[in-house]
């Protein structure tokens, strides 16, 4: 048997050499490795989709950049230029300040390593659906605004995402965070005379998971006067038909109550195109109270019709399964409030 046979190494030769090539030509693209440390996060703007952060942003690079053979000065303002490149791709406006670059051999090698402080205000897509349960993710996504995927390509430094100690974020509680780098491709080459219709390029993002510090205690200072509303209108079922006066004057006035608590909290809630938690108490209430109002007339009509047995025995059981049904649709709403969703 033939172990080397010196034809077919010659007709593999030019293959080996095209993918030694090919390998060699990937390893030539910049690799910038980035990473940030948030100090503060502030003004979170629920009518205007954003918030703002300050935080320190680095990334480090090999020596050589404009490929001279030497690690200069050039090199250095070519490093501060890769940083400047970088977007963050989802704010509304941010500016770089306080930028520096170093350079720094690590185990034979030289590295470029640049800094910048970082103001933004950055676009989110909150989520109200659970409020004031709500778990807000916010997001900061990262990309090279000049170089696609085979000039340069982004690499996350950190394997978690840093904050500082006192970073004072009112009113909320940070979770967890999560990094992702991948590519993400565009359906256009920007006028590239050479492209093909399409491009794609690296981006960074870091989210970070938000929980609000004492959620039920809010949620009652919201709903509150909403459950007093139901329970005064449920009372009803206990007076005698009678009295028809009290019977509707409770319902109805339960009614405006809750329409005067939505009212009032309405401008004091972020507005949402669906409905959040608090809009779903206050829906579900009113329907209940119209329904506490409707089993008022047929207990007024078994009234007048004598039928007094009839009547108790209704009172009892309309009061009880509204309340019980009421209480189990709350409890169902906070539960499904409090899930976790998964990343």
């Amino acid at each position: 048997m033939k172990i080397f046979s010196f034809k077919r190494f010659a007709l593999l030769t030019p293959l080996l050499f095209f993918v030694s090539a090919s390998l060699f030509a990937a390893d030539k693209r910049d690799t910038i490795k980035m990473g940030i440390f948030i100090e503060s996060i502030y003004d979170l703007d629920f009518a205007n989709y954003s918030y703002s952060t300050n935080f320190w942003m680095w990334s480090v690079v090999e020596g050589d950049l404009d490929g001279n053979g030497k690690s200069d000065e050039a090199d250095s303002l070519a490093s501060i230029n890769r940083i400047n490149l970088i977007e963050i791709s989802n704010a509304k406006d941010y500016t770089y300040t306080r930028q520096s670059s170093t350079r720094v051999i690590s185990k034979g090698r030289t590295y470029w390593w640049a800094e910048q402080f970082c103001k933004a205000t950055v676009y989110q897509k909150w989520a109200l659906e659970n409020y004031p349960f709500d778990k807000q993710r916010l997001a900061l996504k990262f990309e090279n605004s000049s170089y696609d995927t085979t000039q340069a390509i982004m690499l996350n430094d950190l394997d978690s995402l840093s904050f500082k100690k006192d970073i004072n974020l009112i009113g909320w509680n940070i979770l967890k965070s999560k990094i992702f780098s991948k590519p993400v491709a565009y359906n256009t080459d920007f006028g590239d005379p050479n492209g093909n219709g399409t491009s794609v390029y690296s981006r960074v993002a870091y989210v970070i998971q938000l929980k609000r510090i004492d959620a039920v205690g809010f949620f009652l200072k919201l709903c509150l006067g909403v459950f007093i509303a139901f329970l005064v209108a449920i009372i009803v079922f206990g007076i005698n038909p009678s009295n028809m006066d009290s019977r509707f004057g409770l319902g109805i006035g339960a009614l405006f109550a809750v329409a005067a608590n939505k009212y009032v909290v309405d401008s004091n809630i972020p507005q949402s195109a669906t409905n959040c938690l608090v809009d779903k108490v206050h829906e579900i209430t009113f329907i209940y109270i119209l329904a506490i109002l409707f089993c008022t007339v047929i207990s007024l009509r078994l009234h007048e019709s004598s039928k007094h047995p009839e009547r108790v025995r209704f009172d009892l059981v309309a009061g009880l399964s509204l309340l019980i049904s009421y209480a189990a649709i709350l409890v169902y709403y906070l539960t499904k409030a409090n899930q976790d969703v998964p990343w």
